[in-house]
């Protein structure tokens, strides 16, 4: 199944997440969410089904906060992405410097989602995502 968005968190972000999923999908954005598992097999990991979805979708979105910085789960997903020349958004919803830069390009702009409610961030981040949906999709490794 294929994917605009893979949204990325930290379990402890997993309710502002969802939100974030609702509102790419009302603006027309085919997010994964991995409740439910559309594309788990019966014999998934749970990494299984997350690499799958981040390599079903054309932007990763990162819900950046204290939690994810420090998350080794989502550095995994990152890297995973990163491999895959797909291209990270960070949605920076606290402040705090990243550990891991590496993974980021130059090129893209942070989104700056700090000052609430996170709907009035989401049409930026629509935008942001739909210039490089026009894109053409990069090579994978």
């Amino acid at each position: 199944m294929a994917y605009d968005v893979y949204v990325c968190c930290a379990y402890h972000d997993k309710e502002l997440a969802e939100e974030l999923w609702d509102g790419l999908e009302l603006r027309g954005l085919r997010s994964f969410n991995e409740h439910p598992y559309d594309d788990a097999q019966p014999d998934d990991s749970w990494e299984q089904v997350l690499h799958r979805g981040i390599e079903n979708s054309r932007v990763v979105v990162l819900v950046f906060s204290l939690a994810a910085n420090r998350s080794p789960h989502v550095r995994d997903e990152l890297e995973y992405a990163a491999e895959r020349n797909i291209p990270i958004i960070p949605f920076m919803i606290e402040a705090a410097a990243p550990f891991y830069m590496d993974v980021f390009s130059p090129s893209i702009e942070w989104i700056d989602a700090i000052a609430p409610p996170i709907g009035q961030h989401i049409d930026r981040l629509t935008d942001e995502i739909q210039a490089l949906l026009e894109e053409p999709p990069p090579k994978s490794i």
